[in-house]
């Protein structure tokens, strides 16, 4: 697999947080966004432990 060499934000995990997360980038014009997997499909290990902290941190247009 090639791993571009420079990228303007990197997710680490590709769960149901980590692709909304990606999804949110695109969708507001982001640009080099590299979505990093372990899994060989996305989703297969998801958690829900880090869920709160992202909504909370999405909550105001300021902090996204």
């Amino acid at each position: 697999m090639d791993i571009p060499s420079t990228v303007d934000n990197v997710i680490i995990g590709g769960g149901v947080m980590g692709a909304s997360i990606a999804d949110h980038l695109a969708a507001r014009g982001g640009k080099n966004v590299l979505l990093l997997e372990k899994e060989q499909f996305f989703g297969q290990v998801a958690t829900g432990r880090c869920a709160g902290g992202v909504r909370y941190q999405f909550s105001t247009e300021i902090n996204i």
